[in-house]
């Protein structure tokens, strides 16, 4: 009998092994398949990310644009239940 799971987890390689970045949910001496995706990250990503943080702070009000975005929504739905009833 198989017994299914799926887990998606990270993992860093070192010293010829992959070792995840937190623990998993598994037995001892559990068998399981690998799946390898992604690419590799450059330092120029990690700079990229850091230099790009934090570049919206005090430009938007992120709290006025969420109101906002929850009042479109409630007036568009009541605009399709409107018609709807005729």
């Amino acid at each position: 009998m198989v017994d299914e799971m799926a887990q998606t987890v990270t993992a860093k390689y070192e010293d010829g092994f992959l070792k995840p970045t937190k623990a998993l949910d598994l037995d001892e001496g559990d068998v399981v398949v690998v799946t390898i995706s992604g690419r590799r990250i450059t330092a120029k990503d990690v700079e990229v990310s850091r230099s790009s943080a934090g570049a919206w702070r005090g430009k938007v009000d992120a709290d006025k644009r969420i109101a906002d975005l929850y009042r479109a929504r409630i007036q568009g739905s009541a605009h399709m239940f409107a018609d709807d009833a005729e």
